[in-house]
């Protein structure tokens, strides 16, 4: 008995000093552990080179298309997308490298505890293919015009109809004379039609043309109010008309220029020798008009801008002002101007330098500077990109300014004139001489 007792006192002692030592153990590695995990989690690593800590940085890429491949300083780290931590500090030149597509390569600098996302915005760095892909939709096309689903082309006397899901197949309608201009309706379901001796109305519905007053040929500006209703600036007067039942109203004189937006009217008006910007309701010119601004020089052939949230813009003497309590001067010698309302964008070239508004910090940015004029220019912000038409080349240039800003060579022809982008990003409507053609380019 004596044997059993002392045996048990022997096993219940080592059993607290294995929980002690498994206790005292835990304690040590919580110790040993605790540190390292906590300078993981905050970046830091030891420089055995240095013999001391160091804190890292994090690099951080999404691509569309995703798998792309990503080096640093031509050293192959990974495939988008992705982040790489314990990114020493410094600058570094990125590449990003996909089969197919044009490669993309900046110097960024990582900062010490910070993540440095290789795109700049929440949306995916874009890649274009190397070589789009080309296909001729229309010939004997002499301009054309987009509106939602709707392709609307002149080809001499014949306007033809197309969509963008499926352009291959077309409609053409014969006018009665040449055309010069199409402005497709707000919904795109119908388009006046300017010709050198003409005005009409096509309805996509039941294929109709509606022939307006001879009055409207000469008239400085034509834009739609609403599906049914028309404004017309002629001899300094603005009217309505009702293209329909050919209802011709005079609305405002002294105009010199104008823009609707929704059913509200913004008219700049001559009066005794200045500019002045009233706003007034379009179904009730006489009531409720007011002087948005007064006094401004009377400037020669003002163009005005409207934007969707009701920020104006006039260009005038080759001059972008933009109109608050007063005209404030943004940029000069400006030749073309273009507002997309679809991305609330707004580009303007001085020759061969494009620039665009940036609505969040209401600034000026610098696109690109060349000795070539811009033809053409749209800004995507969605993908970062504005799109340019110079030198028979059409060019996707990024607006991300860190570095060098990459540009994209994305067709090349001798007799581009014309070019939009589908709502997508992926696909490009061009005028090449007198062939309509789509090209896909991611």
């Amino acid at each position: 008995m004596l044997l059993l007792w002392a045996l048990g006192t022997i096993e219940r002692y080592m059993k607290r000093k294995t929980r002690y030592i498994i206790i005292l153990s835990g304690f040590l590695l919580f110790c040993v552990l605790a540190p390292v995990i906590l300078l993981y989690v905050q970046g830091i690593t030891y420089n055995f080179t240095q013999n001391k800590t160091a804190k890292t940085g994090i690099l951080a890429i999404k691509t569309d298309p995703k798998g792309a491949n990503l080096l640093l300083n031509d050293s192959l780290k990974d495939s988008t997308p992705t982040s790489i931590h314990f990114v020493n500090p410094g600058e570094y030149v990125l590449r990003v490298e996909k089969a197919g597509y044009q490669s993309w390569q900046k110097r960024l600098e990582v900062k010490a505890g910070k993540v440095t996302w290789v795109n700049p915005n929440p949306n995916p760095l874009v890649l274009y293919f190397a070589e789009p892909k080309k296909i001729i939709l229309n010939s004997g096309i002499d301009w054309f015009w987009v509106q939602h689903e709707h392709i609307f082309a002149l080809a001499n006397n014949q306007l033809v109809v197309m969509s963008q899901s499926n352009p291959s197949v077309s409609e053409t309608s014969t006018l009665p004379g040449k055309g010069v201009l199409v402005l497709p309706s707000p919904s795109g379901a119908a388009a006046l039609v300017r010709g050198e001796n003409f005005v009409l109305i096509f309805d996509s519905s039941n294929k109709q043309q509606t022939l307006l007053p001879t009055s409207l040929v000469k008239a400085s500006k034509i834009t739609w109010l609403n599906e049914d209703t028309l404004l017309s600036l002629e001899n300094g007067t603005l009217y309505s008309v009702a293209w329909q039942t050919g209802e011709h109203v005079a609305v405002r004189s002294h105009v010199q220029s104008f823009e609707s937006l929704d059913n509200l009217m913004y008219s700049l008006e001559s009066i005794h020798n200045s500019l002045r910007l009233v706003t007034f309701e379009a179904n009730n010119a006489a009531a409720n008009v007011q002087v948005q601004l007064e006094n401004m020089p009377n400037f020669s052939h003002p163009e005005l801008l409207v934007t969707k949230q009701k920020q104006v813009f006039i260009l005038a003497d080759g001059t972008v002002y933009k109109v608050n309590s007063s005209l404030t001067p943004l940029r000069s010698n400006v030749n073309v101007w273009n507002y997309n309302p679809d991305d609330n964008s707004l580009v303007f070239a001085s020759g061969g330098e494009l620039s665009y508004y940036n609505f969040f910090d209401n600034q000026v940015k610098l696109v690109t500077r060349s000795t070539k004029p811009v033809v053409k220019s749209l800004l995507r912000s969605d993908l970062a990109t504005a799109f340019i038409l110079q030198n028979d080349t059409l060019w996707a240039s990024e607006l991300d300014n860190r570095d060098h800003q990459n540009s994209f060579a994305l067709f090349h022809s001798g007799d581009l004139k014309n070019f939009t982008l589908d709502s997508s990003g992926r696909k490009l409507l061009a005028l090449d001489g007198t062939n309509l053609i789509e090209l896909v380019i991611r």
